[in-house]
């Protein structure tokens, strides 16, 4: 007797990904271009962490189902021993998945997605300046990147917020306090120079789908004139 049996053969397109596929640590700090040192680190100090519960934490803050402060309380009650810093370094990893999610379920390009988590990287090479530790310092900065808020588009990062001041006039534009504006950030990621602002500036437009005036609010000690006495002049 002839038995003859019928099978699927399920074809992936080169350069998608499989439903349910999720980016493992090393692949994620690989992409966003971490040191071999600091992978091989962040690696180690993950093994001592029950994944699932880590997972699980990450998921609900990205979804906004719980503080950042809840979602780090359920991490430290594993009590690893591993350091604060290292500690919430690992949970942001864990999170860039379901934070990639949330970025193709409201349809913004997956380019964004990676040049907002390279915002790791320069946080991860600041920690391991001033404290001699794989991690972060500032865990608390990283809530408006993973809730959709903050966006690095080209050499600044963007993010929605209202005037803060009383009143301001220059060319072309009047705002006062509570006006709609955009907070722009300057990540310690290298030379900053006009041609990159501009760029930058062109794409936050672009992404923000603005129409008129785009008002652009920055707070930094990079814009002092001060600096000037401070570094030399091609610093």
């Amino acid at each position: 007797m002839l038995e003859v049996r019928l099978f699927r053969l399920n074809v992936v397109p080169c350069g998608t990904e499989r439903n349910g596929y999720k980016m493992k640590s090393k692949e994620i700090m690989e992409k966003i271009d971490f040191p071999a040192e600091a992978i091989d680190y962040l690696l180690t100090a993950e093994n001592e962490y029950d994944s699932e519960r880590i997972a699980a934490a990450a998921k609900d803050f990205c979804y906004e189902n719980c503080t950042l402060n809840e979602a780090f309380d359920k991490i430290k009650a594993m009590n690893t021993g591993v350091s604060e810093y290292t500690e919430q370094l690992i949970f942001f990893i864990n999170a860039a998945n379901p934070l990639l999610e949330r970025y193709k379920k409201a349809g913004i390009d997956e380019e964004i997605f990676w040049a907002s988590m390279h915002d790791l990287k320069w946080k991860l090479e600041e920690c391991h300046q001033v404290y001699g530790i794989w991690g972060t310092f500032v865990g608390f900065w990283f809530t408006d990147f993973y809730h959709l808020k903050r966006f690095a588009l080209g050499r600044l990062q963007f993010e929605r917020a209202k005037f803060k001041c009383e009143e301001y006039t220059g060319k072309e534009i009047h705002l006062k306090n509570g006006d709609a504006v955009y907070n722009v950030h300057i990540p310690s990621s290298g030379k900053l120079d006009m041609d990159s602002v501009v760029q930058s500036m062109k794409k936050a437009y672009e992404f923000y789908h603005e129409t008129g005036n785009m008002a652009i609010v920055c707070s930094s000690w990079l814009l002092d004139p001060d600096i000037r006495e401070a570094f030399p002049e091609n610093s």
